[in-house]
């Protein structure tokens, strides 16, 4: 899998984010999204035969990172299936090491996020994030809607970290039933910005193509280690009151 940058646009696209959509359901929000405050560390992320990569990720370092990668799956259980012309590919967790200071900013990224997602107070302050995977689309990588994850062992939803490079293109669409959400990260600001968007289990999430450049993401799971029945955009308990 080869990584090339094309050429990007010279005026500077400003992430946008659709306002806060009420679920028909209840008033819990599916999905959130947006820049991470530049006070946020910087990734430091050292890799199974391959050492520590610097920010942002050149060329020459996205190659050795896909030579060591698998192809990426989609779709959801039994539905599953890895399409090369995706140009996706994906490092698991046991593969990637990130850093003690960036994990403490992740953990709370994740219980920050669960709180802009309706979760109470209480039940944000339990959420862990579980790294899932490294992940790098090439120019024309994209993901067809599909469920993200199924929920089960406490896990209730997911959380995507962008890293720098530049990209051009990669939309994020988010529905859950009728309701759509959007989020843009590209731009000349994805050079050297972070980005995220944390959605529940239950959302369908997809992909525009990359237009140029790559988008390297690492994916967490948001995970509630408590007893009961996995926490759910339609359950009523755990929410704001």
């Amino acid at each position: 899998m080869s990584f090339k940058y094309g050429d990007h646009p010279c005026e500077s696209l400003l992430t946008e984010i659709r306002s806060i959509v009420e679920d028909v359901v209840t008033d819990r929000t599916f999905a959130v999204g947006g820049p991470l405050p530049p006070s946020f560390p910087p990734a430091k992320i050292v890799v199974k035969d391959v050492g520590r990569n610097g920010m942002p990720v050149s060329r020459e370092q996205a190659a050795v990172l896909a030579s060591v990668a698998s192809a990426s799956p989609h779709g959801h259980q039994s539905q599953t299936v890895v399409d090369p012309e995706l140009k996706c590919v994906d490092l698991d967790a046991s593969l990637v090491r990130t850093m003690p200071q960036w994990d403490a900013a992740i953990l709370n990224l994740a219980r920050d996020a669960s709180k802009r997602m309706d979760l109470s107070t209480a039940a944000a302050a339990t959420v862990q994030p579980r790294l899932d995977k490294l992940t790098l689309y090439d120019v024309g990588g994209a993901f067809v809607e599909c469920l993200g994850i199924e929920n089960k062992a406490g896990i209730f939803g997911t959380l995507v970290v962008q890293l720098p490079p530049e990209y051009m293109g990669g939309a994020l669409t988010m529905r859950y039933h009728e309701q759509e959400k959007r989020f843009w990260f590209d731009g000349p600001d994805s050079a050297d910005g972070l980005y995220h968007p944390a959605f529940f289990a239950e959302v369908f999430p997809a992909m525009s193509p990359i237009e140029s450049g790559m988008r390297i993401c690492l994916v967490y799971h948001l995970v509630r280690p408590t007893q009961g029945p996995p926490l759910s955009i339609a359950s009523d308990d755990e929410l704001v009151a």
